[in-house]
């Protein structure tokens, strides 16, 4: 459920609970019926969200078994692959290629373990004769078994995690255009009542959810100042080149004193042009 539909879901709940607490008086038969249907959407809300999030943990639960299972299946496998390929080729024709070991799919993994236990089964005194475990064709098997249970539950709890999205995405719909029916009863209603129409209006109120980008930078403190003057800045920059800036340490204070050289010697070149030839400045 994303945020909006949790501030709608939110906003659903304060309706129902304020439509308890405050029933009106004399009673509407029209209201009623609101009413009844607005809390029969809520209960179904509750159920959607209980799909959701239990097929959540389903889907979560079978692709783990399906890591687990598939890694052991692989390390059995291997073991049977590489024992296959040093078989001699001309008492067990085409075993090795029968048992190369499958691509990085699960499909592919249970397609390839199910031919490995019929070619192996058959010779699989072969196979023990090489240190393979007396069971290991047996142990496939119930790796597979396990392996199409787990894949089951993932499937399986991905469609009810979808089914309880999509169904949540629906009721709250409903519900909402049962607020918005109620909302224009409650507020005739309440016309010379404002504190109870204060509070339903509270209640009926969907938080908006803001916009990526939207949100306006705090406002600084200088912001409303009023812009310095030309005497002001020129005695501000002074005071900061002559005397640098407090707690900036001593590079910036170092600056200060450079930029203060460069300064001066500006106005002595620009003092010695104009002294050479006053009518330049004319």
């Amino acid at each position: 459920m994303n945020r909006r539909e949790t501030y709608q879901r939110e906003a659903l709940l304060r309706v129902k609970q304020f439509m308890t607490e405050h029933p009106l008086t004399p009673s509407s038969p029209c209201v009623t019926a609101l009413q009844a249907a607005l809390t029969g959407v809520v209960t179904e809300i509750e159920g959607h969200l209980g799909d959701q999030d239990s097929g959540r943990g389903l889907a979560r639960g079978g692709t783990s078994d399906c890591r687990r299972i598939a890694r052991d299946l692989r390390t059995i496998m291997r073991l049977a692959s590489d024992i296959g390929k040093t078989l001699n080729p001309a008492e067990y024709p085409g075993l090795s290629q029968l048992m190369r070991m499958p691509e990085n799919s699960y499909v592919s993994l249970e397609t390839r373990a199910r031919v490995f236990v019929e070619a192996a089964t058959p010779i699989k005194a072969a196979f023990i004769e090489r240190m393979m475990p007396a069971d290991f064709d047996q142990s496939l098997q119930r790796l597979i078994d396990d392996f199409v249970r787990a894949r089951e539950r993932k499937h399986t709890g991905r469609a009810d995690q979808v089914g309880g999205t999509a169904g949540l995405g629906a009721a709250i719909r409903r519900g909402r255009r049962l607020a918005r029916e109620l909302d224009a009863i409650m507020k005739a209603a309440y016309v010379n009542d404002p504190s109870l129409l204060a509070a339903w209006k509270s209640a009926v109120r969907v938080q908006r959810v803001p916009e990526a980008g939207t949100e306006l930078p705090a406002r600084q403190d200088n912001e409303m100042q009023p812009a310095a003057t030309a005497q002001e800045s020129e005695a501000s920059l002074s005071a900061t080149i002559a005397a640098g800036v407090d707690g900036k340490g001593p590079e910036v204070a170092g600056f200060n004193r450079w930029w203060q050289r460069m300064v001066d010697r500006g106005m002595a070149d620009l003092e010695e042009y104009i002294g050479n030839d006053p009518q330049s400045c004319v």
